[in-house]
């Protein structure tokens, strides 16, 4: 762990006077436990671990109180201690998760309502007080102190929110998520394996859906979903989750997440005229949550309001009590907060939830999924939400998912912390909160990496484009004249700290969503290379990358930077139009790519394409219509089918590929005969209006048929209908 050291005096006066006495914090000062439970004896650990690099001499850990000296109490709400205290009544009328800290006379108290209170009591009043700041699970920043006085502390931290998770792999760490007072642990992170007996568990999210192995058959399969409207369904899966909670060490603050199919199809089987999609999934959910074993008939059950089901009933009923909405509004965009015209939907639908007499909890996407290191300029968008959020009655849960898949995202240490501190106190500034950050993490750097923020935002507001959750590296706002003057803000910050190892390291992660962008382009730019050595040296230097996309491995990436792209010719289905304006070029890279690899593919347009196996089924070739400039546009897609060696080229019967626009009629497919083994072909899939289509996505997919080596895509392109 980094340790920065450095002598700071300082003295805190408040303007009230609560008690006699200056808590004097020397080196003779006794940290005091007032219970003897492991938990309150590792948090004094942990508060002793800080102090005695802050005083370079060892502080001592007493069970009782000795007047002769300054005492830091430790004090858990259900110690006999705690009891005794004039605030007792104001401590235990706290929500979870809250912390008093008051001065004593000469001794301070920190007093907290649960055991993660007394973790967060314990590290708020290190960085308040002590002035140390928990950056990141490696680099912290600890003053040296000889003396500091502190007078009349009234402190009382209640967290908006009772359930906080930033999802990111930077803050896996159990210990440096307590750091963070974030508590939420979704997923992975509920496992053992992120588990520290040192520190509080957190708050564990466990999935749940209804899986093919669970049904058993494909009879209650329905539009690529299960039918929810089905008893034996919901009876399949009520024991599904009775012996998943069984198995758990399951606790009163745990949950239990209830999925359907992470895709926009729904089933409308029994489906009442004027009922929302998501009315038979919420009717399953309700009944599983209503019928769990006595045992766990307080465990909280999550239902997922998501893509289909996202819409709230549009009448008023009540639910559960122990059922939990967990609203997740994937096809927001995110360059906008939503209170934006362009999310309205989303906010009514999210206010209707919110008239139920029931907890919400928000899943919200706050990167892009489709490239981690790609610039995504939302912090502000954010912010505005997560104030939002807090306005609302009945939202009382934040997760926040960023790169959970890799280290190394884009700013993600920044966002980290800076968005950690926003889902305890929504009120806070968050442009202090970016400086300060920046102040400490940066160095010398800190007002080019905070001008670098700024610019990277007013150029996407500019340009007015939507942030998606996998949204295209070929966007506007990432012009490579755009590219060139944001590296150059960043080179002067280089300058400053080029004698700082620390801070020079901090700031050359920030080029990578630079160097991403013009690696996977290929761009024609004088600093290609530059580009290329400088995000080589961050991927083998980054500790912790594994991907550098959803689903795309980091190897693949590695592989790119050597591959020599060259500049595609016009198709000839474009001749004599002008590019940008009456047709418009789509590359491998701009796609969402699921299963997917990138390779090096001479007979491409640009030498590099995506490609499947061919015994894969799923949709993973696809590309968002939402960006589309408005008009007429015929779409094609240039397309190779590489056969197996025992396949038929002559059997008519056999599927290729299929193609088609979701949610339209638009579908096809290509048979062997129709396919020369090898050779590219371009494949008209369809026409669309976006100014009156509900079209979302363009998708190719293999035929999962193995007869099919492989099936690769270079590029899809729409060209404006002729009038």
């Amino acid at each position: 762990m980094e340790i920065k050291l450095f002598t700071l005096f300082i003295s805190l006066v408040f303007s009230f006077e609560l008690s006699a006495g200056i808590f004097q914090t020397t080196s003779d000062i006794e940290i005091v436990t007032t219970n003897s439970t492991k938990l309150t004896k590792d948090a004094a650990l942990e508060m002793k671990k800080y102090l005695d690099q802050i005083f370079e001499k060892p502080i001592k850990i007493a069970s009782r109180i000795d007047r002769s000296k300054s005492s830091i109490i430790l004090v858990h709400k259900k110690s006999t201690y705690a009891s005794k205290l004039s605030f007792f009544n104001e401590l235990s009328l706290l929500k979870e998760d809250s912390f008093i800290i008051k001065s004593d006379g000469e001794d301070i108290i920190i007093a907290g309502v649960n055991q993660r209170a007394l973790f967060y009591g314990v590290y708020h009043f290190l960085e308040r007080y002590m002035g140390c700041k928990f950056l990141t699970s490696d680099f912290e920043i600890i003053p040296k102190k000889t003396m500091r006085q502190l007078r009349n502390i009234d402190d009382v931290q209640i967290p908006r929110f009772s359930y906080r998770e930033f999802f990111s792999s930077e803050s896996d760490n159990l210990e440096f998520a307590t750091k963070c007072r974030l508590n939420g642990r979704l997923g992975h992170r509920s496992s053992e394996e992120y588990h520290d007996e040192n520190f509080p568990k957190g708050r564990a999210i466990y999935n749940q859906f209804v899986s093919s192995q669970l049904i058993g058959d494909g009879a209650s399969e329905c539009n690529g979903q299960y039918d929810f409207s089905k008893v034996e369904v919901a009876n399949i899966a009520l024991d599904s989750v009775n012996q998943k909670l069984s198995e758990l060490e399951v606790d009163k603050d745990d949950f239990i997440l209830l999925e359907h199919e992470d895709r926009d199809s729904y089933c409308t089987n029994g489906l009442k005229s004027g009922e929302t999609f998501g009315r038979a999934f919420l009717n399953y959910s309700s009944y599983i949550a209503e019928n769990l074993k006595e045992k766990f008939a307080d465990t909280p059950v999550l239902y997922q309001a998501y893509q289909w089901s996202r819409e709230a009933p549009k009448k008023i009923e009540s639910l559960p009590k122990n059922m939990t909405i967990f609203f997740s509004p994937i096809e927001a965009d995110f360059s906008k907060a939503f209170t934006h015209k362009a999310n309205q939907a989303i906010l009514e639908d999210l206010k209707q939830w919110n008239t139920f007499n029931n907890e919400i909890f928000i899943w919200h996407y706050i990167t892009n999924f489709g490239g981690y290191f790609q610039p995504y300029p939302n912090l502000h968008a954010l912010d505005a939400d997560i104030k939002l959020f807090a306005s609302l009655e009945h939202v009382n849960g934040l997760f926040l998912q960023s790169s959970y898949g890799t280290f190394g995202g884009e700013l993600a240490d920044l966002r980290t912390w800076v968005f950690s501190k926003l889902l305890w106190n929504p009120n806070e500034d968050i442009n202090e909160l970016i400086g300060e950050f920046c102040d400490a993490y940066y160095g010398e750097a800190s007002r080019e990496v905070q001008k670098y923020i700024r610019v990277l935002h007013k150029i996407h507001k500019r340009m007015d484009e939507k942030l998606l959750v996998k949204s295209a590296i070929n966007a506007k706002y990432l012009h490579p004249d755009f590219l060139r003057y944001l590296e150059n803000i960043l080179d002067i910050g280089l300058e400053k700290v080029a004698d700082e190892p620390k801070h020079k390291a901090h700031l050359l992660k920030l080029f990578s969503g630079i160097d991403y962008v013009r690696v996977m382009r290929g761009d024609a730019d004088k600093n290609l290379q530059k580009s290329k050595d400088r995000f080589r040296a961050f991927l083998s230097t980054t500790e912790g990358i594994e991907y550098f996309a959803e689903g795309g491995e980091l190897e693949t990436i590695k592989k790119l930077i050597d591959i020599e792209r060259k500049i595609p010719s016009a198709p000839k289905e474009t001749k004599g139009l002008t590019e940008g304006v009456d047709w418009f070029d789509f590359q491998e890279y701009t796609l969402k790519l699921c299963c997917a690899d990138l390779v090096s593919d001479i007979e491409s347009s640009d030498g590099v394409s995506a490609v499947m196996k061919g015994d894969i089924g799923d949709w993973g070739f696809q590309l968002d219509v939402l960006n589309f400039p408005k008009g007429k546009w015929d779409i094609y897609a240039n397309v190779k089918v590489a056969f197996s060696k025992n396949a038929d080229l002559v059997d008519s019967g056999n599927v290729a590929f299929y193609y088609g626009v979701h949610p339209t009629f638009i579908k096809g497919a290509k048979v062997f005969g129709q396919c020369e083994d090898g050779v590219y072909q371009s494949v008209k899939i369809g026409s669309i209006d976006t100014s009156q289509t509900n079209a979302k996505t363009i998708w190719l997919s293999p035929p999962e048929n193995s007869k099919v080596k492989a099936l690769h895509v270079d590029r899809l392109y729409i060209v404006r209908e002729k009038k």
